[in-house]
């Protein structure tokens, strides 16, 4: 996450109760968890934050770092992909709540910065196991930041437990929490409106700057590539094969938008989803052309959705 502070004050003295907090934040962002974006980064050299707040073992590289990060109109440095920086997504550190805007969703105090940094990026959704068919789009488009962020601990996929808990999840997380959203839309065809509980969810996490992704086929389960079910019939007994046969032969429409937990529930075939979501995680022959076959791009904006807010 970016984290701009055009203020060089949270660094002085008058804020030196505050010093194991910045601490935290620069620690956070040495280790490419965040980045920093100061307005005058010489000032910050000078504060009393880093002549009392730096180890001496930190000093270079913390040094290097506050220099390369400057934030300011003048600088070569400060817009990033052309935009900006305060035209992206970003945290700012002020010594007092100011408003925040579309691109500036939480100002965060001095007294709060580090615990802030700390804390990973949420990514809320009805089922845990749901998260297999993120990580393998994950793997697909080589998301490396995103992959990083999961191998640390920066990003923590949360399954709520079911629907109707999404929104109490919501609600129970700190107001600057970090968030992301991904909701089953429950749809039963193309032009079907999505149900009361999705636009509860929709209008809380609109209410709080929270990225919401209500999906366009009926839940994530219904983006397993028809290539995996081809794969898990090979070792299948004579049942399984042909709900999987049945599964297959439905249109494309009808893949989207069917239960497919209702197809896949009796006791003999209700391990086949389970595998299904297992082998996505690991089949080197899942490619790009064979998940975009059945999600498109709509996986792929998730991913760059989370991105942005990581």
């Amino acid at each position: 996450m970016i984290i701009v502070c055009e203020e060089t004050e949270v660094f002085s003295k008058h804020y030196s109760d505050s010093f194991n907090q910045l601490h935290k934040m620069f620690i956070r962002a040495a280790e490419g968890q965040h980045t920093l974006y100061l307005s005058e980064p010489e000032e910050v050299l000078d504060s009393d934050f880093f002549k009392r707040g730096v180890a001496p073992i930190h000093e270079e590289e913390w040094k290097e770092m506050v220099q390369r990060t400057a934030y300011a109109p003048d600088r070569e440095n400060w817009t990033i992909d052309s935009e900006s920086v305060t035209e992206k997504i970003h945290a700012r550190l002020s010594t007092d709540e100011r408003e925040t805007d579309e691109f500036c969703l939480w100002c965060i105090l001095p007294c709060e910065v580090g615990n802030w940094a700390e804390m990973p990026l949420k990514v809320l959704m009805e089922n845990r196991r749901d998260w297999s068919v993120i990580e393998a789009a994950i793997r697909v488009y080589d998301k490396q930041r995103i992959a990083e962020a999961y191998a640390q601990g920066w990003l923590e996929p949360v399954g709520c437990g079911g629907k109707g808990e999404v929104l109490p999840a919501i609600k129970w997380q700190p107001a600057k929490a970090r968030l992301a959203v991904f909701v089953d839309s429950d749809k039963e065809s193309l032009d079907h409106p999505i149900g009361d509980a999705q636009e509860k969810i929709k209008r809380e996490c609109e209410r709080r700057k929270i990225p919401c992704h209500i999906l366009e086929k009926r839940e994530i389960k219904n983006y397993i590539p028809v290539q995996v079910f081809e794969e898990i019939s090979k070792n299948a007994h004579s049942i399984q094969k042909t709900k999987i046969e049945e599964w297959i032969r439905f249109s494309d429409e009808e893949k989207d938008f069917k239960h497919i937990e209702k197809h896949f529930k009796s006791r003999e075939v209700k391990s086949i989803l389970r595998d299904a979501l297992n082998l996505m995680g690991t089949w080197d022959k899942l490619t790009l052309t064979v998940l975009e076959e059945r999600a498109g791009k709509e996986l792929k904006q998730m991913l760059d959705c989370m991105e942005e807010y990581l």
